[in-house]
């Protein structure tokens, strides 16, 4: 078998730092109207690097669970030991959120339905259908945080 990701992968962050970059700079949500505008923000880079610029320093995002769909007690256990050994190695860890916490960002519409974060504009840029078509391959419901932001998976 061979191994695959879903999207872009480099030997080094520059690599990937270059090519997200030279996409941004073309702005494509000037071309296509289901592209979030986000443009590159060198002055967030220069803060990352910043930070992490310790000498022999590393930075790690982390995320055992989202609240909604967590791993079993000892894959979750297995993450929390990894997770304390990067700590006491004096490394810096990021992005250990909760899926609750962006919700509860969330703005409501007037009706009281939440309406769509950035975050759930990318995952559901094709209406909801590749999440649709694996719910139905799983024959999972939906949870409340993808039935609060997308009624249509209903």
């Amino acid at each position: 078998m061979l191994p695959f990701v879903v999207g872009p992968t480099a030997t080094q962050a520059s690599g990937l730092e270059l090519m997200m970059r030279s996409l941004l700079q073309t702005e494509p949500w000037r071309r296509d109207p289901m592209v979030i505008e986000l443009p590159w923000k060198e002055d967030k880079l220069i803060k990352m690097h910043e930070e992490i610029s310790v000498k022999d320093k590393m930075a790690f995002g982390i995320m055992i669970g989202d609240g909604y769909v967590n791993p079993q007690p000892p894959v979750e256990r297995a993450m929390r030991m990894v997770t304390d050994a990067i700590k006491a190695l004096g490394h810096k860890i990021y992005l250990h959120f909760q899926m609750q916490k962006i919700l509860a960002k969330t703005a409501r519409s007037s009706n009281g339905s939440r309406r769509a974060t950035p975050l759930f504009k990318i995952c559901f840029a094709d209406g909801g259908k590749a999440h649709h078509s694996a719910l139905a391959i799983s024959g999972e419901p939906p949870t409340e945080p993808i039935l609060g932001t997308c009624p249509f998976l209903a």
